[in-house]
């Protein structure tokens, strides 16, 4: 059973307005190949300024996609690439049995998408 917190970001998703322009894309999994989830941010002067994601899998997926976005824009690179699955499932009020991977799936489009950004920023583990 999904949180109400969660059943707020399935019914009205965050983040499924484009972004222009897209300075970073991320991606995990493969569209048409189980679940993915695409994530385009806007970043400038180290803070992501806008965030969208696409995502055709599962409604958990979808919150996940959708409570990554809210909680990025405005904050910093180092700060956002130190989230993790565990962090999204907490602000979301827990996930159903089985659907952990779908906050693994927002987080690591996340990683990819602030890979190169990150290298040089000294960022470590959370």
């Amino acid at each position: 059973m999904f949180s109400s917190i969660a059943m707020e970001h399935i019914h009205a998703p965050r983040g499924r307005q484009p972004v222009e322009p897209v300075t970073h894309r991320g991606r995990a999994g493969v569209e048409g190949d189980g679940p993915f989830l695409y994530l385009d941010l806007t970043v400038t002067d180290g803070v992501v300024r806008a965030a969208f994601f696409k995502s055709m899998a599962c409604p958990a997926s979808i919150a996940c996609g959708s409570i990554l976005c809210e909680i990025i824009v405005g904050r910093g690179v180092a700060s956002v690439y130190a989230l993790d699955a565990s962090d999204i499932v907490k602000l979301l009020g827990g996930l159903p049995e089985g659907k952990g991977h779908c906050a693994a799936l927002a987080t690591s489009a996340l990683k990819d998408a602030l890979q190169l950004e990150t290298q040089y920023m000294n960022v470590g583990e959370k």
